[in-house]
C-alpha cells in the first residue's frame, strides 16, 4: 500500500513539472496550428473574422495562383544550395580538425556568422551588393563590373544564395568537427599502417562515417530553406520582379497586406505539405544503410 502511494506521488510530482510546459506549447503551438487549418476553410478578413465556408478552394486557388507558384520555384532553387553549404562547412572542419597555432581563434571567425542576426547580415551584404558597394569597387581593380547583383533577375537569387552560405556555414563546420572528433583514431592508424593515401582515407572511412551527420544537416539544412523569408525580404523585396520571392512573404502579404487570413492559412498548410514530403523523401532515400 505505501509503494503505490509512493508511485502516486512520483506521478504527481511528474505532472506538475510537465503541465505548465505542455499548457504553454499547447496554447502557443498546438491550438494557433489547428486554428489555422479550420481557417483555411474559410473567407476569413483579419479584422473581420469568418466570411462564409468554401471549402477546398483556398487550396485549388494556391495550386493555380501564378506568384505562389514562382515562388515555390524560387524556394527550390535556393535550396539547391545546400549540399554547397555542407560543402564548405565540411571542408573548413576538415581544415580546423587539424592541429596548429590559433585553431580555435579561425573556429571562433568562421563561426561569428552564424550568431549574427539576419536581418543585421542581410543589411550589410545589401550594402556590399549595391552599385558602388564594396564588391563592385573590389572588382573594379580588375577592370571587371560593376554589376547589379540585386537589381539583376539573373544575379538576384544567387546573390543571396552566397550570403546565406557566409551565413550558415559555421553551423555545419561546428557540427561536422563534434562528428570528426567521434570517430575512432584506430581507423586512421590502420589505414596509416596499410598506406592508405590521404584521398582513400578520406573516401572510405571519414565520408561514410560522417553520413547520418550530412543526413542530419540535409534535412535541417532544406527545412530551413524551404522557410527563406528575412533575406529577400530586406535585400530585394522579392524582386526584381518576383525574382526572389518566396513562399514565407507571399503568406506574409496575403496575410497583412492584403487581410486574406483563410488564404494565407491553406498557402501555410500546401507549405508544410511540401516541406514533410520533401523531409520524408530525404530521409528515405539518403538514409544511411546498416
Amino acid at each position: 500500500m505505501a509503494a503505490v502511494g509512493s508511485r502516486r506521488r512520483q506521478a504527481f510530482i511528474g505532472w506538475a513539472f510537465i503541465l505548465p510546459v505542455a499548457g504553454v506549447f499547447a496554447t502557443f503551438s498546438v491550438y494557433p496550428t489547428l486554428y489555422s487549418l479550420y481557417m483555411s476553410f474559410f473567407k476569413w478578413r483579419l479584422l473581420g473574422g469568418a466570411d462564409g465556408w468554401v471549402g477546398l478552394s483556398n487550396y485549388i486557388r494556391a495550386l493555380q495562383d501564378g506568384v505562389f507558384l514562382a515562388s515555390l520555384k524560387n524556394v527550390f532553387y535556393y535550396a539547391l544550395s545546400v549540399p554547397g553549404r555542407l560543402a564548405v562547412g565540411l571542408v573548413l572542419a576538415l581544415l580546423l580538425n587539424r592541429a596548429f597555432h590559433g585553431r580555435n581563434f579561425w573556429r571562433t571567425v568562421y563561426f561569428m556568422p552564424y550568431v549574427t542576426s539576419w536581418v543585421v547580415a542581410a543589411t550589410v551584404w545589401k550594402w556590399l551588393y549595391q552599385p558602388d558597394g564594396l564588391i563592385n569597387v573590389l572588382l573594379g581593380f580588375f577592370g571587371i563590373g560593376p554589376f547589379l547583383w540585386l537589381g539583376d533577375a539573373r544575379l538576384a537569387m544567387p546573390s543571396i544564395i552566397l550570403m546565406s552560405i557566409w551565413k550558415t556555414a559555421g553551423f555545419d563546420m561546428v557540427v561536422y568537427l563534434a562528428a570528426l572528433a567521434s570517430i575512432p583514431r584506430e581507423y586512421y592508424e590502420a589505414a596509416s599502417i596499410d598506406g592508405a593515401s590521404a584521398w582513400s582515407t578520406f573516401r572510405h572511412i571519414t565520408l561514410p562515417l560522417l553520413a547520418p551527420t550530412t543526413l542530419f544537416l540535409l534535412v535541417v539544412g532544406v527545412i530551413s530553406a524551404m522557410q527563406l523569408f528575412t533575406q529577400p525580404f530586406i535585400m530585394t523585396g522579392g524582386g526584381p520582379g518576383r525574382a526572389t520571392i518566396a513562399p514565407v512573404q507571399y503568406i506574409y502579404e496575403n496575410a497583412f497586406k492584403y487581410y486574406d487570413m483563410g488564404y494565407a492559412a491553406a498557402l501555410g498548410y500546401v507549405l508544410f505539405t511540401i516541406i514533410l514530403a520533401l523531409t520524408l523523401v530525404q530521409m528515405r532515400v539518403l538514409r544511411p544503410s546498416r
